[in-house]
C-alpha cells in the first residue's frame, strides 16, 4: 500500500462536524409532545456505543482471545440547556416519575408504558441526514442536578439526563 496523498485526501465526502445532530423523543410519557423544543434545547448527546465480550482459552502455555457475545452499557446522556419555561427539565422529571414513583417505588404501569423510542440523525453541511439510529425503548434512568451559582458569572443552566435503553435500530 502506498502512502496516502493528496489527492486521496481531497477524494473524500465532506467531513462531519459534532454540532449538526437532531436528538429526538417525539412524545415523553406522561408529559406529552414536546419533540422539536426538547432537540433543539439538546446540547451535546453521546452515541451509543457497541461492543462484544470477550474471553480468553488458555491452552498448552498459550492464550488465545476470542471474540464473545455482542454486548452494550445499553445507556447514553444528554445535556439540555433550559429556557423560562423549564420545560425541558419538567418534562424530564416527569417522565423519571412514570419510570419509579417518588411515593410509591413503583412505575405507572408495564415498561410500555414508560419507555420510548427515540431518534439521533446526525446530519451533514447541507442539513440532510447522513446517519441516523433508533434507540429502541428509551426512559430516563437519572436525572442530574444542576448547579445555580451567583458567584461565578452569567453560564446558561442546563443539565444532564441519562437514559437506558433495549436496543439500536
Amino acid at each position: 500500500m502506498s502512502r496516502i496523498s493528496l489527492n486521496d485526501v481531497r477524494s473524500l465526502s465532506d467531513i462531519m462536524t459534532t454540532d449538526a445532530y437532531l436528538f429526538t423523543v417525539p412524545m415523553v410519557p406522561g408529559f406529552g409532545l414536546i419533540g422539536k423544543a426538547l432537540s433543539i434545547k439538546c446540547q451535546r448527546v453521546t452515541m451509543p456505543g457497541v461492543g462484544n465480550e470477550a474471553f480468553t482459552v488458555n491452552m498448552y502455555g498459550h492464550q488465545v482471545k476470542h471474540r464473545g457475545k455482542r454486548s452494550s452499557q445499553q445507556v447514553f446522556s444528554a445535556s439540555f440547556i433550559e429556557d423560562k419555561t423549564f420545560s425541558a427539565y419538567r418534562a424530564m422529571t416527569i417522565w423519571h416519575e412514570f419510570v419509579v414513583n417518588v411515593q410509591t417505588g413503583r412505575s405507572v404501569g408495564n415498561k410500555s408504558t414508560y419507555a420510548t423510542n427515540a431518534f439521533l440523525q446526525i446530519l451533514d453541511n447541507q442539513g440532510s441526514v447522513a446517519y441516523s439510529r433508533n434507540i429502541i425503548g428509551v426512559f430516563p434512568q437519572e436525572v442530574q442536578d444542576f448547579d445555580l451559582d451567583s458567584g461565578s458569572g452569567t453560564a446558561p443552566l442546563n443539565f444532564t439526563v441519562t437514559f437506558s435503553y433495549d436496543s439500536l435500530g
